[in-house]
């Protein structure tokens, strides 16, 4: 595949009073043209650290980065801020999570959508305000000409992130990132949403790259998944092995925490049990075992390889290696039901 961006053993490290947060531990992934990608886990997994990454917008000044981003080929980690610049907007767009102090309040919504077109193509800003007025046609505000000069506190929350969508959208990027699209909105809002980003993908042939904690979004949108926990991606794959024949524990737990038209009334939702890992002081195993309900000796003392189950699909778990015992995970509500043939706290020698 003619891959767009290229991501390869990233790291970064945040410097805090506290110590080094290991935010980003050797993530890998590629997005290729006119795919949509999807990265979920947890709040603190490292999927918006990953994306500010992608952009160099996290603050250098306590920022520690290695690895390499590839964007058709320049690598954005080594690039200058002039050079990055350029890349924002016109190559990658993105979508902030918070639409509303995403925008300037004092600056009506035409103007910071023509704000791109004076900036990078240094068109007079009539005619800039003219192009604004079309991006928001496009994104499916109505009114447009009206809509385009009020000002952000006068628009709905659905509203504002299609603002967002317009101004990521203004240079025709390559990419889009968009973080969090439809946090705070409501279920009917966030359908609205994901279908125009979908339609907007096929419409200007562009890559997307979905950041999200809820799987449950990325079903009609992606075509692959990035699952991420405490800084490292645990498994990947297209969206129909990701949701039929998922292979590690922590998605696993992602899809028993969907709610599910079949639960009972008054019943209670299912969650993962447990807290994340410190990163402060990153676990020598796996990050997840300490919540694994599958946990085994090894898991505790040594990281777990990378398993490829099929061309696209992987998992990093000791759970696929030969010698552990098989766990058959069938989506049941009721964790009596699950088939499993472990044993307690198995140990096997390193291989």
């Amino acid at each position: 595949m003619n891959n767009l961006l290229e991501v390869n053993q990233l790291q970064v490290a945040f410097h805090t009073k506290y110590g080094k947060v290991h935010a980003i531990r050797g993530v890998s992934f590629h997005v290729g043209r006119k795919e949509v990608i999807a990265i979920v886990g947890e709040s603190g997994c490292g999927k918006s650290a990953t994306a500010q990454s992608i952009l160099g917008l996290l603050p250098k000044r306590n920022t520690e980065t290695s690895g390499s981003i590839l964007m058709e080929g320049q690598d954005l980690l080594s690039s200058t801020e002039k050079q990055l610049k350029e890349i924002r907007g016109s190559k990658i767009g993105m979508i902030f999570q918070d639409p509303m102090t995403s925008l300037n309040p004092t600056m009506t919504v035409g103007d910071q959508v023509a704000e791109a077109f004076v900036v990078h193509l240094g068109i007079s800003a009539k005619e800039a305000f003219q192009k604004s007025i079309e991006l928001l046609q496009l994104v499916g505000i109505p009114s447009p000409e009206a809509r385009a000069r009020q000002y952000p506190h006068q628009f709905s929350g659905g509203m504002r992130q299609r603002v967002l969508i317009a101004m990521a959208l203004a240079l025709q990027p390559d990419l889009l990132i968009a973080d969090e699209p439809t946090t705070a909105l409501d279920v009917t809002v966030q359908s609205q949403i994901l279908a125009l980003l979908k339609e907007l993908q096929i419409r200007r042939d562009m890559s997307i790259l979905l950041i999200t904690h809820d799987l449950g979004v990325v079903a009609n949108i992606a075509q692959r998944v990035i699952v991420m926990y405490a800084g490292e991606i645990v498994e990947s794959g297209s969206v129909e092995e990701i949701f039929a024949r998922p292979q590690h524990p922590y998605t696993w737990g992602l899809l028993e925490s969907l709610p599910r038209m079949d639960d009972k009334k008054g019943g209670k939702l299912r969650s993962i049990t447990g807290t994340p890992a410190d990163l402060l002081n990153p676990p020598t195993g796996c990050a997840f075992a300490p919540r694994c309900p599958y946990t085994m000796e090894i898991c505790e003392n040594m990281k777990p390889y990378e398993y490829s189950l099929s061309t696209d699909h992987k998992a990093s778990c000791w759970l696929q290696d030969e010698r552990a015992p098989k766990v058959t995970w069938n989506y049941e509500r009721d964790a009596s039901e699950q088939k499993t043939t472990i044993s307690p706290r198995p140990f096997f020698k390193k291989p």
